[in-house]
């Protein structure tokens, strides 16, 4: 009987930490969501994933733009 007490204590310690690292994780979420609603007016995830897709085209074809100026920037002063 001692060691069902025992292995009960363990597990129910084990369901206490986890319990406070899902607390923690959640708060870590809501803290985040509030930055991207303040900071970017984005209500979820799904937004934020779409406007980071967004600016990575848009990154992209600075990079390209970028890129074709200065090859005619070099091509100009050969």
């Amino acid at each position: 009987m001692a060691d069902v007490l025992k292995r009960l204590a363990v597990v129910k310690g084990e369901l206490t930490n986890r319990q406070r690292d899902i607390d923690r994780l959640e708060g870590r979420r809501d803290t985040l969501l509030k930055t991207l609603k303040d900071e970017y007016g984005i209500s979820d995830v799904k937004e934020a994933e779409a406007e980071a897709d967004r600016l990575d085209k848009e990154l992209t074809e600075q990079e390209r733009d970028i890129e074709a100026k200065l090859t005619e920037l070099e091509r100009q002063i050969k």
